[in-house]
């Protein structure tokens, strides 16, 4: 078997594909961040041709989902006042096409103080 050489250019378009593959970026929150309960966060996306989102919360460790807001206009942001009843620990949010889930992104882990 002869080894594969792949040229940057093309791991490059690999690696953003992949990134790009379900249409939605969540920029925000990203892996360094830590929320506080009750605090007013903003939570920030981009998606092109999408008219409305949903944003739901993802527990880590139970892979539990919360919503956060429905039928959202896209916008690319919203500021959301952390459910102060949450418990502690690492989530994600995923921001849906209201129109097609197919069409979504999920951020990074965070952490919820």
């Amino acid at each position: 078997m002869r080894p594969i050489h792949l040229v940057p250019a093309l791991i490059l378009t690999i690696l953003t594909s992949v990134a790009f593959a379900h249409g939605v970026e969540v920029t925000a929150p990203d892996a360094k961040t830590a929320w506080a309960k009750g605090s007013r966060q903003k939570v920030r996306w981009q998606v092109a041709k999408v008219e409305q989102v949903h944003i739901e919360l993802i527990q880590v460790a139970t892979k539990k989902r919360l919503p956060v807001v429905k039928n959202l206009k896209n916008t690319g942001d919203f500021e959301w006042k952390v459910t102060a009843d949450l418990e502690p620990g690492q989530y994600k949010i995923l921001v849906i096409s209201t129109k097609d889930e197919e069409v979504h992104g999920v951020s990074a882990v965070f952490e919820i103080r």
